[in-house]
């Protein structure tokens, strides 16, 4: 049986310049698959970025610390703040009596469903 070494890259979408290293690391040989934030503002221009990659692979990077919710802020409310943004992690782990776990799970499911309708199924599943 022939091994495989997989190096996934983590925070695809974060920022344009976090998107451009990925994908010149894996232009490079280096980088086999990454972890894509939908919630991220550079998260559409590595959508964009990933077609031109067949061989990427390309999964979810469940968050729920950075960025914007893809549900609207007032469907979860217990994880935004006042702006309509996931709360920083300092405050989230302050609050975490107060977050209401339904909708936690209603924001990623949400999340890999927004994936799927971009881009298909992932090939993996992470968080941290």
């Amino acid at each position: 049986m022939a091994k495989k070494l997989i190096v996934n890259a983590d925070d695809f979408g974060r920022s344009a310049g976090v998107n451009r290293g990925i994908i010149e690391a894996h232009r490079r040989g280096i980088v086999t698959s990454a972890s894509l934030m939908v919630t991220m503002a550079a998260a559409e221009e590595a959508f964009a970025l990933a077609e031109g990659c067949p061989d990427l692979g390309v999964g979810v990077h469940l968050v729920f610390t950075a960025g914007r919710p893809i549900l609207p802020p007032e469907r979860v409310a217990t994880l935004v703040d006042e702006k309509g943004n996931f709360l920083a992690r300092d405050l989230w782990l302050l609050r975490i009596g107060e977050v209401d776990l339904a909708q936690l799970k209603a924001e990623l499911r949400a999340q890999i469903e927004y994936f799927v309708e971009r881009r298909g199924r992932p090939t993996h599943l992470d968080c941290h």
